[in-house]
């Protein structure tokens, strides 16, 4: 199942995007979001079937809402959530291009691809192999960082235009967490 939630911009006070959140419910299990996307990759081999599976749902899933709202007329954008490990294997790079081929450039405009399920010990090489399978199919990309990441530079050498972190769906306290924030945006804004 692919959930749409809302994503508010404080910059306009408005909500201009959507964000694809990929669920699995069945037989007493529940996965969400990264954990859906990770589907076959675990393991030394990738199990192909299921990655492209979750693949169509998701990217497909979320390129055809992004070409609803391009017919309706609406300016929204749709955040696809993209598994940038799996993307860096040549059979789920040509399975990811297939189903972006078959939108056009007015689908592609609405779309921002945000690449998820990085390691901490993703290369430079990884992050511009990803964006280079992504530049054709959007105008914009982001990665999902994770709390721990201190250099940003190799996101914005290969012209991610942002980060994202991914909080779980979990109530967190401002108190808690607005001092990791604030120095999340400073050592963004320093790379």
């Amino acid at each position: 199942e692919l959930e749409f939630h809302p994503v508010f911009d404080c910059r306009t006070g408005q909500v201009n995007t959507l964000c694809a959140c990929p669920v699995l419910r069945g037989r007493g299990q529940f996965l969400a979001d990264e954990d859906v996307l990770a589907l076959g990759t675990g393991g030394r081999s990738l199990a192909l079937g299921p990655i492209h599976r979750v693949m169509a749902a998701v990217v497909g899933g979320a390129l055809e809402k992004a070409a609803g709202l391009v017919a309706g007329g609406s300016d929204h954008k749709v955040i696809v959530p993209v598994n940038g490990w799996a993307l860096t294997h040549r059979e789920v790079a040509s399975a990811f291009t297939d189903l972006c081929r078959r939108h056009g450039p007015d689908v592609h405009r609405a779309v921002i691809f945000e690449v998820t399920n990085m390691t901490s010990d993703n290369r430079m090489s990884h992050l511009d192999d990803i964006a280079i399978i992504l530049y054709p199919f959007c105008l914009t990309y982001t990665a999902r960082i994770l709390p721990n990441t201190q250099d940003m530079k190799h996101y914005a050498a290969c012209n991610y235009t942002g980060i994202s972190l991914y909080l779980k769906n979990k109530p967190w306290p401002m108190a808690a967490v607005g001092t990791y924030f604030r120095d999340l945006v400073q050592r963004t804004e320093a790379n």
